[in-house]
């Protein structure tokens, strides 16, 4: 009786020692899926952030581009309006006033 009645009380501290270690890794199991959702929202809130930023970039992107392409045809356009001064520009009005002036007193205009 006493043998069955030691195998009982071993049984029982056995028994309670795996309670015990049953509810530390339910413990630790529910501490590491606290730490996995924080990790996946904060990972979640930096993904958000850089499509954000992302997003921001794409834009300004598109903007530096609609203005380079706006500058290259200013620029295209200050090049043939360079070329034009120089071949009819401020020197050849004058020559073309003195000669349109000559060919007056010539014709006999005054």
């Amino acid at each position: 009786m006493k043998e069955a009645e030691a195998r009982r009380e071993a049984m029982v501290k056995e028994l309670a020692d795996a309670n015990v270690g049953h509810t530390r890794m339910a413990k630790i199991i529910e501490d590491l899926k606290e730490e996995s959702r924080k990790e996946v929202e904060a990972r979640e809130t930096i993904l958000g952030d850089m499509n954000h930023r992302l997003e921001e970039v794409e834009t300004r992107a598109r903007q530096v581009a609609e203005e380079r392409d706006g500058l290259a045809t200013m620029d295209a356009q200050l090049v043939a309006d360079r070329t034009w001064m120089r071949d009819f520009g401020i020197a050849n009005v004058a020559k073309v006033m003195e000669c349109v002036r000559e060919a007056g007193f010539k014709a006999g205009y005054n």
